[in-house]
């Protein structure tokens, strides 16, 4: 099984989520459809990967446009890194600190 996300554009209301969902559902192979109104994901699961021209289609038959052009996807059983996070630091904070440390001295 296969999860794929797309993010949707132009969606306002639970009727265009209803729209997008049962257009997407049509695709052969999709085993389930889930529509994120606030976030506009669609996260659809399938017996196999899905080409995302079909998607795109289904979404454009539904009244809306695909924000993102490929999919984010995931096999089952695979989970998603978590990236490392580094802490920016400001030009004028290293200056800053340097000058500190050399008042300090």
């Amino acid at each position: 099984m296969t999860t794929s996300t797309y993010t949707v554009s132009g969606m306002t209301c639970a009727h265009c989520v209803n729209s997008v969902t049962e257009e997407v559902t049509k695709i052969p192979g999709v085993t389930s459809v889930n529509v994120d109104l606030a976030s506009g994901d669609l996260q659809i699961s399938s017996e196999s990967p899905i080409d995302a021209a079909e998607v795109k289609s289904a979404v454009k038959e539904a009244g809306y446009e695909l924000a993102t052009a490929r999919p984010r996807r995931r096999a089952e059983g695979v989970t998603e890194p978590i990236p490392s996070v580094r802490p920016h630091v400001a030009d004028d904070d290293v200056t800053r600190t340097a000058s500190t440390q050399a008042q300090e001295m």
